[in-house]
């Protein structure tokens, strides 16, 4: 049972169960109710095992027919952010497999009262004098009346009588100051200026999303259209799920259940699947979002086999209008997963990112897909790492420096930068099968359907291996080869310092050598023309299979790794932190937007998402 009025005191944080509060250091962090009701959960067992039923007890009424084991894992993921808790390597939360979670280390039950005496305390600190001396409380009669502290003594040996330097600094500093207070007045009014410049874009440009924009969204329910009344609460759990969904990767504010409710009792508001242009105007006053979704759910048939329709519209509370309108359908134990589904779309269409793997100091460089699962190469840990589907922790496996990697149906391959070779692993298992030497410092690396080529950096070469390992040949190349395309009769390399690609056939010969911009990079087919990603002139380019130049895109600041997903051609902005989105046919910009890290270097898509990995940040994001 949860105890109200007291708080969990563990780990340097605080829990604070009738305010639902996590705060580190008198902060409040940021965490959603269902991770929330689990730590809650886990804390008042303290060193027990508290298994997945339990949980799921605690989070789903027994008649809530939902997939809660991916809940749950959503669930934990969050907690363990919030905590900056590392699964593998966990100081807070243990994973027991197969039977539930235990908490690590000791937990104090502090009253309520006693939190409030040391924020008290706490602000009795920052009165406390720099020089570290502390201030007499005024002492109390018998009689109750209190008597003003003595004034406190000053030794003629420490007294200072201020000098005539000492107040020429005081002067001086005044001054320094009030030049600062003018400067700054003076720099807010260029910003508002540069800022005001920006606001408008022109007519017919693309989208784009700041690194640092932060929209606001708030989930206002879902009105029930079953003929039965007892499916109303499914309108709480879909939008619990919905709004823990649209907060994945902290790019867009979500306004909490408790406001939402406040607000739409204050305007009286109905569950409704969209709402008129002057009530989402209110709407803006009263919570401050910038856009709200609102929808319906119809539930069909008798449980365990009944069936859910999910219908969801975006709406923008500026303009009034519908910005997407979807529907979902399933059985109704998969609720969960349509409304993560329905989630995802939006997302997409507000062009925001989801991280969906982080660990710090790991540099992930590149991300491959396997046909089921997701693999990335973790620079720094000399690992890669493999995320399977459903599975709350990663498999992790030993590979030396690994930094590019490709697939060849059924085996990874990665480059091993520092020693000079390439790894090629087991897929289904992760088994590393062979290391076979190529040449200084492999970079990129292809698949060509027979053999794998290797763009070895800083031997300006490549290599040609058959699937054994077997060195089938070494080509020499242009300054500083770095990625590798096979585009189905020829192998495409970016040879950075020379500020242009070549084509070769597979027998390792030049076919030709095309100028492009400064610093090429990454380079991409898709199925007709070849990409180039020209990271110091901020633009990609597109050719013809015969070299001749068809378009110049721009894009974000430093671009990387192409990626093309059947229908666009993605640009990672390595130095802004954004992706470019390219109609491929037509070379037009989508729009411009943040991943949700730094540094992204490289992506792959599995032809629905686009994944990018974010070297500096230790991210992985889905677009």
């Amino acid at each position: 049972m949860a105890y109200q009025g007291e708080v969990f005191s563990c780990w340097g944080f605080e829990v604070d169960i009738h305010a639902g509060e996590l705060r580190k250091d008198g902060q409040k962090l940021k965490l959603q109710n269902q991770p929330f009701q689990v730590l809650i959960a886990l804390l008042e067992r303290p060193g027990e095992v508290v298994t997945r039923e339990d949980l799921r007890r605690r989070l789903w009424p027994a008649d809530t027919f939902v997939d809660f084991n991916n809940g749950l894992n959503i669930a934990i993921r969050k907690l363990r952010r919030a905590l900056d808790d590392d699964a593998e390597k966990p100081r807070y939360i243990e994973t027991l497999p197969g039977r539930g979670y235990r908490v690590l280390g000791s937990v104090e039950r502090v009253p309520e009262t006693m939190t409030k005496a040391r924020a008290e305390a706490s602000a009795g600190d920052a009165l406390r004098p720099p020089d570290g001396t502390a201030t007499r409380v005024p002492a109390l009669e018998p009689d109750g009346k209190w008597q003003p502290p003595p004034a406190p003594r000053t030794s003629r040996l420490t007294r200072r009588v201020p000098t005539q330097p000492s107040r020429l600094r005081a002067v001086l500093a005044i001054a320094l100051c009030l030049l600062l207070l003018i400067a700054a007045l003076l720099y807010g009014k260029a910003s508002q200026r540069m800022h005001a410049s920006f606001e408008t874009p022109t007519a017919g440009s693309s989208l784009r999303v700041s690194p640092a924009a932060s929209p606001s969204i708030a989930v206002l329910g879902f009105e029930n259209l079953s003929t039965g009344k007892g499916e109303d609460r499914l309108s709480a759990v879909i939008a619990e799920r919905l709004s823990m969904d649209l907060a994945e990767g902290d790019r867009l504010r979500t306004i909490s259940a408790e406001n939402v409710a406040r607000a739409k009792g204050d305007l009286a508001l109905p569950d409704s699947d969209s709402y008129a242009p002057n009530t989402l105007s209110r709407i803006h006053q009263n919570l401050g979002a910038d856009y709200v979704v609102a929808g319906a759910y119809f539930v069909t048939g008798r449980r365990p086999a009944a069936r859910v329709r999910l219908d969801l519209r975006l709406q923008d509370v500026k303009s009034g209008l519908t910005l997407v309108s979807l529907s979902r359908s399933g059985a109704e134990s998969d609720l969960l997963a349509l409304v993560s589904s329905a989630g995802a779309e939006l997302r997409e269409k507000l062009g925001l990112a989801t991280v969906v793997w982080q660990q710090a100091a790991t540099v992930p460089t590149s991300v491959a897909f396997d046909g089921a699962n997701l693999w990335v190469a973790a620079s720094a840990k000399n690992m890669v790492v493999k995320l399977v589907k459903d599975r709350e922790q990663p498999l992790s496996f030993p590979v030396k420096c690994p930094y590019a990697m490709a697939y060849d149906g059924a085996h990874i391959w990665a480059t091993n930068q520092n020693s000079d070779t390439v790894t090629k692993l087991d897929a289904p298992t992760g088994r590393v099968l062979g290391v076979f030497p190529v040449g200084v410092h492999p970079a990129g690396i292809a698949f060509d359907g027979k053999n794998v080529w290797v763009a070895n950096f800083k031997g300006n070469t490549v290599s040609k291996l058959n699937t054994s390992g077997g060195l089938e040949g070494t080509f020499r190349v242009g300054q500083n080869p770095h990625e590798l395309v096979y585009d189905g009769s020829h192998i495409w390399v970016t040879n950075e310092f020379s500020n242009n690609v070549m084509k070769l056939s597979i027998n390792g010969e030049i076919l030709g050598t095309y100028n492009v911009g400064s610093q090429p990079w990454g380079l991409v087919f898709d199925g007709a023309h070849m990409w180039v990603a020209n990271q110091n002139s901020n633009n990609v380019m597109e050719l013809t299979l015969d070299g001749a130049l068809v378009a110049t895109v721009p894009t974000g600041s430093g671009p990387h790794g192409l990626v093309f997903d059947g229908n666009y051609v993605w640009a990672m902005g390595y130095n802004d932190g954004s992706v470019t989105k390219i109609q491929a046919r037509t070379a037009v910009v989508v729009g411009t937007f943040p991943t949700g890290g730094s540094g992204p270097q490289m992506g792959a898509s599995d032809g629905v998402n686009v994944w990018v990995a974010n070297s500096l940040s230790g991210t992985v994001s889905r677009m």
